[in-house]
């Protein structure tokens, strides 16, 4: 019996992922100046990280990178579908090789419009979650190609950014992305000016899809669970995107729940000016040294020095791993702190201000009471019981508490003790997963509860208030960002029970929204 998905998901096809080359974010080559900037658009939901330009280019397959996963061999798909006939949970996709299951209809639609890829190309259509059922037809005008076709949340301009991906690589083959590599049940040939029918089922909240082609004279299943990618676990989405640089692709007659969509491609804003990253491609593997802070981040006014800081490498993406000690509380026992102030580089404060950045907690992380995590700041930036009185500044930090539940963690003069605030999301944090998170702070007039503070997890609005008071006095607003993450509170009870990690990765600054619409 075929799955009832409700609500329209994302696939992606055509293009084959390359490893390093596709996490620089503008395009630059690595070391350049270029390359520490970044321009929002790539980022945002509406129109999510900039298209760039032609230098987006996906690099050759290599087979070695884990971003380009070879097809995994018969006998650990076998394993998969015993497993998964076994589950029962109702949660897998049809299999349309069992006897009890009939195939959907993969009857191709009427002859329309189609697009041909342009780099980075994005096709918008209604937020849909839950269960979801999308098709489209996908050509390549030679062979083989490197391409990919998928469905993600937002304008995705990297293939980190597609929750739901097949491509046609190099090798001339069709594949599906599976969580954190690439798998097929069948080795599918495609050829050149042939139309295939593409359909995906997907349930938006296991995180699991099917994905069947229709082609010439056949009819086959790809894969029949595959995970959402674990670069973008998302619970709705909003775009077909497709990749190749060539112009070699052409993707057409998108249905969403059995809706036409209209082949229309959303262009990407214009870039902005004043926006800043930090992704840490530059940085050399091993201990973050407070030199190399100092170099990342612009504007340090402090850095505590120690070795529980490194710069770590997976398939070629390079991000700042956090360790924890084992009864470690506080910053002086674990974690890590540094200051970055605005004024110095940027030469002006804000008034309305975001920031986003990736965060992955350890496998099984033990988040015991809570914890601290990077958030921005204004005036002295007060922490540590140093409650604010209008006139001396503010801090908006983020933390973790029992169970991973997210909250805002706000000192301002209105807080209801002597300790910041925990304002809480509609959230609680995975382990072992990537997530991003987005704040935005927008300063009050002095002396009126007018302040905004507001957040995003992966995109989605977590948090909404807008009445806080955050001054009294025009001389701060918001001034810098403050890296700050540690276990605690301060006691006993705070401290883990064995060594802990979280990762951090692809910080954005910015005037304007970075992973959602404005």
């Amino acid at each position: 019996m075929l799955l009832n998905l409700a609500i329209a998901l994302a696939i992606v096809l055509t293009g084959c992922e390359g490893g390093s080359a596709d996490h620089t974010q503008d395009g630059s080559p690595p070391g350049s100046e270029d390359a520490q900037r970044l321009d929002l658009s790539q980022h945002q939901d509406a129109a999510q990280r900039d298209s760039s330009s032609p230098t987006d280019m996906a690099p050759p397959l290599d087979m070695a990178s884990s971003d380009t996963a070879p097809t995994r061999d018969m006998a650990s798909l076998d394993a998969d579908r015993s497993r998964d006939m076994k589950r029962g949970d109702g949660a897998t996709p049809p299999d349309s090789t069992r006897p009890d299951v009939a195939p959907p209809d993969m009857s191709p639609p009427p002859a329309g419009q189609w697009l041909t890829a342009n780099g980075w190309t994005n096709v918008a259509f209604p937020p849909v979650g839950g269960q979801v059922i999308i098709e489209f037809d996908i050509r390549a005008l030679d062979a083989p190609v490197n391409a990919v076709a998928g469905i993600g949340l937002g304008v995705a301009q990297r293939y980190q950014d597609l929750a739901m991906l097949s491509r046609m690589n190099p090798a001339g083959f069709l594949d599906v992305r599976d969580g954190d590599g690439y798998a097929a049940n069948v080795e599918l040939p495609y050829a050149a000016d042939q139309p295939y029918h593409v359909r995906i089922e997907a349930d938006c909240d296991t995180h699991r899809y099917a994905l069947w082609i229709a082609a010439p004279g056949a009819e086959s299943i790809l894969l029949r669970d595959a995970g959402f990618r674990l670069e973008s676990i998302v619970d709705t989405v909003d775009h077909l995107t497709f990749f190749e640089t060539e112009s070699r692709l052409e993707v057409g007659n998108l249905t969403v729940n059995g809706v036409p969509i209209p082949m229309a491609v959303e262009a990407p804003p214009e870039p902005m000016g004043g926006l800043w990253a930090i992704d840490f491609q530059n940085s050399p593997l091993g201990n973050y040294t407070v030199a190399r802070i100092e170099a990342d981040w612009q504007g340090t006014r402090w850095a505590s020095p120690n070795d529980r800081v490194t710069i770590e490498d997976e398939g070629g993406n390079r991000f700042a791993r956090v360790q924890y000690p084992r009864g470690g509380v506080g910053p002086g026992e674990g974690g890590a702190q540094w200051w970055v102030d605005f004024q110095p580089f940027r030469h002006r404060t804000y008034d309305e201000f975001y920031v986003s950045y990736r965060i992955r907690f350890r496998p099984d992380f033990d988040f015991v009471l809570g914890g601290k995590l990077p958030g921005l700041l204004g005036g002295e930036g007060n922490t540590g019981g140093n409650t604010p009185d209008g006139r001396d500044g503010w801090s908006g930090r983020m933390m973790w508490r029992r169970a991973g539940a997210v909250v805002q963690y706000l000192y301002h003069p209105d807080q209801p003790g002597r300790y910041g605030e925990d304002l809480e999301w509609d959230r609680v944090f995975p382990t072992g997963q990537w997530v991003t998170v987005e704040h935005r702070i927008v300063i009050n007039t002095p002396g009126q509860r007018d302040g905004v503070v507001q957040a995003w997890y992966n995109g989605v609005l977590a948090f909404d208030r807008r009445n806080i008071r955050f001054r009294d006095i025009p001389d701060f607003a918001v001034d810098g960002f403050y890296f700050s993450t540690f276990f605690g509170g301060s006691g006993d009870a705070w401290a883990p029970s064995r060594d802990e990690y979280i990762d951090f990765d692809d910080f954005v600054f910015s005037d304007r929204p970075i992973t959602h619409r404005p």
